[in-house]
């Protein structure tokens, strides 16, 4: 497997959503290998002899619940986006106010650009979580089949393949919460230093009003 480079990591935390576009790819691949496995050493009985039947039922329910979890992940962060958003916006009003200076004309365009940064950073955490909610959420359940199965080997075959891509299912989902975890935390920084461009340039027209109503006094 080919090694990151430092470029590819820096590449990755300013654009999360390129994590996962290869990722998913070769993990959707996966899935499809292992449903359409058709030779004897591909099966999971020839993987895990020893497998007992009762514990690989455990996993195949326990991988509903990690499902559950992320999602849960999912609708919650859309929730916070939501109030984010709402601040992001009322906060930055005062860009519009004409009575607000700034103390050099830059900064004003400065400020628009993080603030349109961040927003659209927020925007990239909401789409890759409703697309967790909504695309992603694909489960491989038994056939009814299963149930009346009597040969050991073919039910753990059956149930194996459900566990297998399931779990990699989880995988998808995992990355998807951890892009759009990444995309808050970045809109979250464009924000604060947005915060303190505004904080030292209110310093700064303070200073000069000072200065000037000192030499006209």
């Amino acid at each position: 497997m080919k090694s990151q480079t430092g470029w590819d990591k820096v590449l990755e935390v300013i654009m999360p959503p390129l994590r996962i576009l290869s990722s998913t790819k070769k993990i959707q691949l996966m899935i499809d290998e292992i449903r359409k496995a058709e030779n004897i050493q591909e099966s999971y009985s020839w993987k895990y002899p020893f497998a007992k039947l009762e514990d690989l039922e455990k996993l195949y329910y326990n991988g509903f619940g990690i499902k559950e979890k992320f999602e849960d992940k999912g609708k919650s962060t859309l929730f916070i986006i939501t109030i984010v958003i709402t601040l992001f916006i009322g906060f930055t009003s005062l860009l519009y106010n004409n009575s607000f200076m700034f103390a050099f004309s830059g900064l004003r365009i400065v400020s628009y650009i993080l603030i349109a940064l961040s927003l659209i950073y927020m925007l990239m955490s909401a789409l890759l979580n409703l697309k967790l909610l909504s695309e992603k959420n694909v489960t491989y359940y038994l056939n009814a089949s299963y149930f009346n199965e009597t040969n050991m080997d073919r039910k753990k075959d059956s149930i194996g393949e459900s566990i297998e891509s399931n779990n990699l299912m989880n995988i998808i989902r995992n990355n998807y919460v951890s892009a759009a975890f990444q995309c808050i935390v970045n809109a979250i920084i464009l924000f604060i230093v947005f915060i303190v461009i505004i904080f030292v340039n209110y310093q700064i027209v303070k200073t000069i009003e000072n200065v000037n109503y000192l030499l006209l006094r």
